[in-house]
């Protein structure tokens, strides 16, 4: 669900695409990303319950005309939204790991 334009809750279709919030970028963005950074800076100064995210920026960046890529996945979503969905978000990804679709570890710590 999402809350509209009229502030009213409206429900997606389960065939609708969602974002899984991950991007890739090439180094040409950081000029635009500095530059929405620095208006945000001024905009909001020192308050602590502000904050810049990249699904904020690239919104920001699509209305002023950039056009971006998406790539599907048939992959589902995993809400960790709250501390009740930590189980569910747990059996799940154990369960990628015994079918092979994640590794065992994603990374180990060496000395740094």
């Amino acid at each position: 669900m999402y809350l509209n334009e009229f502030n009213k809750w409206v429900g997606l279709d389960v065939a609708s695409p969602i974002s899984m919030n991950m991007w890739g970028f090439t180094p040409d963005i950081f000029t635009s990303l500095t530059n929405e950074f620095n208006s945000f800076i001024a905009r909001s100064g020192m308050d602590l319950n502000s904050t810049f995210t990249i699904p904020q920026f690239m919104n920001t960046m699509v209305q002023k005309g950039l056009k971006v890529n998406t790539i599907s996945t048939p992959a589902k979503w995993m809400a960790l939204v709250s501390p009740d969905d930590r189980i569910q978000v747990i059996l799940r990804i154990n369960d990628l790991i015994r079918k092979g679709v994640y590794p065992q570890k994603l990374f180990e710590l060496t000395n740094l």
